[in-house]
């Protein structure tokens, strides 16, 4: 919570710090990260693996936000559930936490523990950056996505299924050229071109690719998702994903035995894709 105190509260409680934030993103197993107005992040919660950042691997506990440390300032943040990463006004990307499987792509598979943020290689500059379980998935201003990390199922979105570890950010195949991105829990992300085509890539067993299939994309890449519905947000869940139309209406599929894809069943929508919310 950053309250400066270990306990669970049945009602809000506030940051300790007195820090102001312009944004802030609360992630799976327990961590929260922020983003000042001067571009400085401070993280708190669960430390693991050294994903708060500030250059321990001791959880914050008490002592509410941390600093993370390297003095970089950040125009925005993406907090995965095993690690996070932050992109500069220029577009370089900075990741920290776990890497076993490449997913910081800082060229090893070392998990950061103490030494805060690591430059992602090969010098893309990047508009957007996405973090989901294992997996990074970075957006140029050109609409060019790039993914590194964990690639089962194909995850990655880079025509084979092996995972980047040392390599680094790989190419999304089919010349798709995005508007956004979203990376989900499970090994798969979403995107969104600048006419509304929404294509998932990555694990499928739930229909969460919503591409008439239950069958991951492997060395496949993107799959368009069925319907012809045009799109103007998307958002990857743990196994389902929804998207938003330029007319406010809601379409979600995957996994469905919750009810989250709100369309008044808990029956997975499988192979039929998109379903509307009711």
């Amino acid at each position: 919570l950053g309250d400066g105190t270990t306990s669970n509260a049945s009602s809000p409680q506030a940051v300790i710090g007195g820090l102001k934030f312009t944004s802030i993103s609360a992630v799976a197993y327990s961590r929260t990260c922020g983003l000042t107005s001067r571009g400085a992040a401070y993280c708190w919660g669960y430390n693991g693996s050294g994903v708060l950042g500030d250059g321990t691997t001791t959880d914050s506990g008490v002592n509410g936000p941390q600093a993370v440390i390297g003095g970089l300032k950040f125009v925005s943040l993406g907090a995965g559930w095993y690690h996070a990463c932050g992109l500069t006004s220029r577009g370089a990307a900075y990741c920290w936490g776990d890497n076993g499987y490449g997913q910081l792509g800082d060229g090893t598979t070392t998990t950061s523990g103490v030494n805060g943020p690591q430059a992602v290689i090969g010098g893309l500059k990047f508009a957007s950056i996405l973090t989901g379980e294992h997996q990074t998935c970075g957006l140029t201003s050109r609409g060019a996505a790039y993914c590194w990390g964990y690639n089962g199922g194909g995850s990655l979105g880079d025509g084979t299924t092996s995972t980047s570890g040392v390599n680094g950010p790989q190419a999304v195949i089919g010349g798709l050229k995005f508007a956004s991105l979203s990376t989900g829990g499970y090994h798969f992300t979403c995107g969104i071109t600048s006419r509304g085509a929404a294509y998932c890539w990555g694990s499928n067993h739930f229909g969460q690719l919503g591409d008439g299939t239950t069958t991951d994309s492997g060395v496949n890449g993107p799959q368009a998702v069925i319907g012809s519905l045009k799109f103007a947000s998307i958002g990857a869940g743990g196994n389902h994903s929804c998207g938003l139309t330029a007319s406010g209406a809601a379409y979600c599929w995957g996994d469905n035995g919750y009810g989250q894809l709100g369309d008044g069943t808990t029956t997975t929508s499988g192979v039929n894709g998109p379903q509307s919310v009711q």
